[in-house]
């Protein structure tokens, strides 16, 4: 069975009538175009979009695109830029790493994973032709054990100093052996930053 209900009138505040203001309306309506502006429909808009790859625009409206963010990421970053085996049981230069066309790179630092005692093995890392523009001769012989890791990098305070260098896109990064009496599968990480 059905019941009857009682329907109150709501209260006079909320009948109170307002005069229609095309310029509020407006306004409001720009608010929510602004607060929706990257979405719309469930798909993009790319009028919202921003492909600057240095992200200066400090925008609250706009988004960066997946490139932007890797580009400026992959430049504000160290990074490692190769992982390659180095004998150290024969005398010789091995390829590290190309520099990438259109980019320039400024190495930092290299690891050096032993696989053996590296003996008298001695060690530089630099551009092919000049093989100790990035790192001097290093003496190895303290690495004597498998698995001993040597950090590898110049001392910018040393004497004399040694300028760093940043290397052009199809520059080839090598490594020099010489005085080998190490192992044959030394893992060696190139750090570096490209821009």
């Amino acid at each position: 069975m059905l019941q009857a209900k009682t329907i109150r009138r709501p209260p006079d505040r909320f009948l109170k009538e307002e005069k229609f203001d095309p310029e509020k309306t407006e306004r409001q309506i720009e608010d929510l175009v602004k607060q929706t502006n990257n979405v719309s429909s469930g798909k993009e808009n790319v009028a919202s979009k921003d492909t600057d790859v240095a992200l200066s625009a400090n925008s609250d409206i706009k988004y960066p695109s997946q490139k932007a963010v890797k580009t400026y990421v992959d430049t504000k970053t160290l990074a490692l830029l190769s992982t390659i085996n180095v004998p150290l049981n024969s005398n010789g230069q091995t390829t590290i790493y190309t520099v990438p066309a259109g980019k320039r790179c400024v190495l930092h630092s290299a690891l050096l994973v032993i696989d053996a005692d590296a003996g008298t093995s001695d060690l530089s890392i630099g551009q092919k032709g000049a093989t100790t523009d990035f790192l001097p001769v290093q003496n190895l012989d303290n690495l004597d054990a498998q698995y001993d890791v040597g950090l590898l990098m110049p001392v910018p305070s040393a004497t004399p100093a040694l300028p760093q260098k940043s290397y052009a896109g199809g520059t080839i990064i090598e490594a020099d052996v010489s005085n080998q009496a190490g192992g044959v599968t030394n893992k060696l990480f190139l750090f570096g930053v490209l821009y």
